[in-house]
């Protein structure tokens, strides 16, 4: 048994000498009871999307617009600006670049010339080849975040790696490779925000490639994916999705879309425009997108089921169409009854309310497009 003195000091005998010269154990512990009075509020670097001090990842696939996604966010940080109508953290930022270096000074010059806006002093971007985690490398960034708080009275409020797989040495496949990167990262931008840009999965396009422990590491993750939008507008390339998957302590935020435009910077020597890309948020453009869903026979089914249950209760209640609700659990029964798997039927409610056929409230389900 064991015991301990008026400072909590263990008297045992056998702890002591175990353990010589034993420090105060409280330096150790503390009551979990006697901190929550001092817990600390959320401190975000965009608003309920991204938090300080966190690590996270913003994947899609080859060419769909997630440097030039990344470099807006950059600028916005940098001046204070919302990004997708959300408040942000003005604060010293870091971009990491090691993909199409050529093409990011213009993306940083098209952004500036979009906005109508000065991208201050305090946004910088690396000259070298960073490769981590790698003694010389940790080094001379570390010799870079010095420089930075120096001039601005802190390290940078956020860090991106462009890319992942261009900086992180090892196998991005190997968890424990993806478990040293994410190590180094948190120990050497302990008081920044880190975002990597990743790519999707070779044959599974929802999910980041390599290792899951990679997601399993981020406190946030975004997909970003093309989209069919019908907003025509001049020099409009194409629309984007911004889908946010996993929040540590937040509910995911949905959705946000944008537009990928064409910015003329100049002309070269044979009078050609020079150009590059800016992404323009549209926070009207899920109403005009055109998302068709592509349906199975299951789906067709399950959803022919709701509608056998709309139909009953119109023939058998003098109540307006606007007004019928179903319960759910007439539904799922109806359902599996015509032969539709329990676990197949989680799978097709879940695809039509993300994808707004269905709506679910409380007990009831109903219809969105009839």
């Amino acid at each position: 048994m064991l015991n301990f003195d008026e400072a909590g000091a263990p008297t045992n005998s056998l702890i002591n000498r175990a353990l010589p010269n034993t420090i105060d154990p409280l330096e150790v512990i503390e009551s979990v009871a006697s901190t929550l009075d001092d817990f600390e509020e959320s401190q975000w670097l965009i608003k309920r999307m991204i938090e300080c001090g966190t690590l996270g990842q913003i994947f899609s696939g080859w060419n769909v617009g997630k440097s030039t996604l990344a470099v807006d966010i950059a600028c916005r940080v940098a001046t204070g600006l919302d990004f997708a109508g959300r408040k942000v953290c003005q604060g010293p930022v870091l971009y990491i670049a090691a993909e199409g270096g050529r093409g990011l000074k213009r993306r940083f010059k098209g952004w500036q010339k979009i906005n109508d806006k000065s991208i201050p002093n305090s946004l910088y971007r690396t000259r070298i080849s960073v490769r981590l985690p790698e003694e010389g490398n940790a080094k001379n960034l570390k010799s870079a975040l010095s420089y930075i708080e120096s001039k601005h009275g802190r390290p940078p409020l956020l860090v991106i790696i462009d890319t992942l797989a261009q900086t992180m040495i090892g196998e991005q496949n190997s968890t424990s490779d993806v478990d040293r990167f994410t190590a180094d990262l948190r120990s050497l931008f302990s008081e920044s925000t880190v975002m990597l840009i990743h790519h999707v999965g070779h044959s599974e396009k929802k999910r980041g490639r390599g290792a899951s422990s990679l997601p399993a590491a981020c406190d946030w993750e975004f997909r970003l994916e093309d989209i069919k939008g019908t907003i025509d507008v001049e020099n409009t390339i194409k629309h984007l999705r911004l889908v946010n998957t996993k929040q540590r302590d937040e509910e995911n935020q949905g959705e946000f879309f944008f537009a990928l435009n064409r910015v003329v910077l100049g002309e070269d020597e044979d009078g050609e425009e020079l150009t590059t890309v800016v992404p323009d948020y549209l926070p009207n453009l899920i109403e005009q997108s055109g998302r068709t869903v592509r349906r199975g026979p299951l789906m067709t089914k399950a959803l022919s089921m709701l509608d056998q249950l709309v139909g009953e209760q119109l023939e058998n209640q003098n109540i307006d169409p606007d007004d019928v609700r179903v319960l759910f659990g007439d539904w799922q029964s109806r359902s599996i009854e015509s032969g539709i798997k329990p676990d197949t039927f989680r799978t097709i409610k879940k695809r039509l309310v993300d994808n707004g056929q269905i709506q679910i409230d409380g007990l009831y389900v109903s219809r969105v497009q009839a």
